[in-house]
């Protein structure tokens, strides 16, 4: 199997397990009292810590070997779920849930690098777009069985600890069955002209954009 379809499909069971339960975690919160003011604080804080983290994790992923960053993000996730299932107190998933936003963000910038350092020249296009078709395919499905799982009761609780356990396999996974890349020496000057180029200013508007989604 080529490389670019073992990343392409390893991220699409990543997104399948992670995105939904995530999503539904505003019932989850509701159940255990929190307020609206709590759980938009803590959506709000997640993706502003996202943002934060999006250049230097993506500086990161040419100085450290990308898999070896998946592997930290998936790691930090998980980590999330574990807290999400053991606590029902404010402080303490709100600070998870930070450190699973930056997960989150070290996870996706450096599977992506990881993917394009491993698509070659051939049929770049195509690999793209089976890149991301499973990606969000993986999403969508996730969302139909996390709606599943809700309407048989099943307990966020329950959900979180499975998804925790998940989420340490595959971190186990990451560094045994993705690619190493090869890292690059550029100095940090040369980062500050590339983010200085206009089409890359309005390329990080559109980011900035898309992660208010939330």
């Amino acid at each position: 199997m080529n490389k670019s379809l073992v990343i392409s499909i390893f991220n699409g069971i990543v997104k399948l397990l992670y995105f939904p339960p995530l999503f539904l975690t505003v019932i989850h919160f509701k159940e255990i009292g929190l307020n609206g003011t709590q759980i938009g604080l803590i959506f709000a804080l997640s993706t502003f810590v996202s943002i934060l983290t999006i250049l230097p994790s993506g500086i990161s992923s040419d100085k450290i070997k990308a898999k070896y960053l998946v592997s930290i993000g998936l790691f930090l996730m998980g980590t999330q779920f574990f807290f999400l299932y053991q606590s029902q107190n404010f402080w303490i998933i709100l600070t998870f849930m930070l450190l699973g936003g930056l997960g989150t963000t070290i996870y996706n910038t450096s599977t992506d690098s990881l993917f394009f350092k491993n698509s070659g020249d051939d049929q770049v296009n195509k690999k793209i777009g089976i890149y991301n078709g499973i990606k969000y395919f993986s999403i969508a499905i996730g969302l139909f069985l996390g709606g599943y799982f809700l309407h048989q009761n099943i307990s966020f609780e329950k959900l979180f600890l499975y998804l925790s356990i998940s989420f340490g396999i595959l971190t186990l996974l990451a560094t045994l069955i993705l690619n190493s890349n090869t890292t690059s020496d550029f100095s940090i000057l040369h980062y500050k002209k590339d983010i200085l180029n206009k089409k890359v200013l309005f390329f990080l508007l559109i980011v900035f954009l898309f992660a208010l989604h939330w």
